[in-house]
Order: structure tokens, then sequence, then C-alpha cells
């Protein structure tokens, strides 16, 4: 379809009522639709002003939409498929509170995503995009992130609203079978210290004893800026766990490694936005403050913590 001037590659998924999603989740809007011939548009509830609009069809390029505009046909040569192949493509799930699941819009069920799950050589890249009600829990989330590592689908973004409705989401890369087998051979192989976590709904552990969530963050910015490459983090995350706050924990933790890495990156190189800097010298930060992240099961949680 086309928005405005862009060629928009993306479907729209009606949540409820009034509550519509795009496909790659960059934006929520609760609106009044109206389909006039294939132009579909939303309407603001408030005043009934435009907010966007969008035309159906098959348009591989903007010339195919500049055809379609005009009822014209005008062709111009094109490169050829390996000239033009692409690098990525992305896919979503989403989990509504009733624990149903949709693939790229379609309802499925865990069984089947794997089929669905195909991999697909074309592309060097393929993202997940995952949206699920607050209230699902991670039992659920984790049965999808079985599927999509057992079928190499390792790059995921989870989407989650804040309080204002708007979307945010946390990119993360789903451990390869191989890493996660090699946890414990991490422990025999250094001398590093572990951290080991375990968060519930209600209570967040490390190491045995009771923390806040500002503290886990406080603490953890405070050892990976000491210890840097000698830091080993195990988190489990409860099963009951509501997916709003498995995302808030997540982020919670994974955000003391960003937050150091900025802080070094200021101080070394006068600027906080160490990614948008030359390749070198992003990778040279991320050496240094590796994130050395692990979540696993109950099971391994057990094994570590009560390991002699």
């Amino acid at each position: 379809m086309f928005e405005g001037k862009y060629l928009v590659d993306t479907k729209i998924y009606q949540i409820r009522k009034d509550t519509f999603v795009l496909q790659c989740y960059e934006e929520i809007c609760k609106s009044r639709i109206k389909f006039t011939g294939n132009t579909f548009s939303f309407l603001d509830l408030r005043n009934d002003t435009l907010l966007g609009s969008y035309d159906k069809g098959d348009f591989k390029t903007p010339l195919d939409y500049f055809n379609y505009k005009k009822e014209i046909k005008i062709s111009l040569p094109t490169l050829s498929a390996e000239e033009i192949s692409e690098i990525q493509n992305i896919n979503s799930i989403y989990i509504d509170s009733q624990s149903n699941i949709y693939f790229n819009g379609t309802k499925t069920t865990i069984k089947n995503l794997s089929n669905l799950l195909k991999l697909n050589t074309e592309f060097e890249r393929i993202y997940t995009c995952i949206y699920c009600d607050k209230t699902v829990s991670f039992s659920k989330l984790q049965e999808v992130k079985n599927e999509l590592i057992k079928t190499q689908y390792y790059l995921a973004t989870y989407i989650t609203q804040n309080n204002e409705n708007e979307l945010y989401g946390i990119n993360v890369k789903l451990p390869q079978p191989i890493e996660s087998e090699s946890i414990f051979d991490l422990i025999a192989e250094n001398n590093f210290e572990n951290l080991i976590c375990f968060v519930t709904m209600n209570r967040i552990e490390l190491n045995g004893k009771e923390i806040s969530s500002n503290e886990l963050h406080k603490l953890l910015k405070d050892k990976i800026y000491h210890k840097k490459k000698e830091l080993n983090l195990f988190v489990c995350f409860d099963n009951n766990l509501r997916y709003e706050t498995y995302l808030k924990e997540l982020y919670n933790i994974r955000s003391a490694y960003y937050s150091v890495r900025k802080e070094y990156s200021k101080i070394k190189f006068g600027d906080s936005e160490y990614e948008n800097m030359d390749d070198s010298i992003a990778s040279k930060i991320r050496e240094i403050y590796p994130m050395r992240l692990a979540e696993i099961n109950e099971d391994s949680y057990k094994r570590l913590k009560y390991a002699p």
C-alpha cells in the first residue's frame, strides 16, 4: 500500500473495535475508520480530522503506484534479482489476553507455528516482532521463543505499551541452542563473578537476597563498571510472570549495561551515543563491556543456586 509519498509494505491489524496496529508495531491508533473505494482512512475520534490514509494494492515500486493512480502503464529498466536482493524481512506474532496466537495476522497455534516459521534463506536477517497483551504469562511467551529458536529465528523485538498507550520495543537476540547448552561451561572456564537473579511478580532475588528493581539496576551498573568482561549474569523469570512485568525487568537489567557503555563513551569520545559512531568504536565499547547475560529456566536456576 502507499502512505502519502512512501511505499509501505505492511498490514494493519484490528485488535479491538477502534484499535489498530501496523504490522511492525511502530504506532498504535484509536480511531474511526472509513473506506472509500480502495482507500482506507483513520479519523480522529475527538474531532473527526484525518490522521492518515492508505491505498490498498500490490505495489512493488513507487512506479507501480504512479501507474495505478494515473491509470497508465510506464515501464522502466529494472535491476537483476541479485542486485536488488533484500537483506532483511519482518514477521509479527501477536498473543491476545486469551492466549490466542496470530502469525502475520492469521490465527494459529503453538504446534503449527514452526511450520509457518520455515527457514527462509532469501534474507540475511529476519526479525520477529512479538506483541502480547499485558496479562499474557511468561510461560506462553517462552513457548513462542522456543519455536523461534528451533527454526533459527534468533532476532526478535518485544513490543509493549506504556501508560500513555505509546508502543516501544526491546530488541533481543535469542540464544542459539549451543549457547544454551554451554551456560554451565562458562562457570567452569573462568573465575568470573556470577550473579544469579530470580524474578517473580512480587519479588526479586539476587544471589539469594531480596532486592528491589532500582537496587538491582544500581548494583548491576557498579558490577559491570568494575568487572567489565569478568561478570556472568544468570536470570530466571518465573513462569507466572506477566508479559508487562517481564519486559519491565528485562529492560531494567539490559539498560544497566547500556548505561555503563554510554557513560564510558561520553568520557572517552565526548558522545554517549556510541551506537551512532564508527562501527570500530561501537564494537570496541561492546567488547569492553559485553552483555554476558543468560536467561535460564527454574531447573538451571536451582542447579546454580545450590551448586557447591
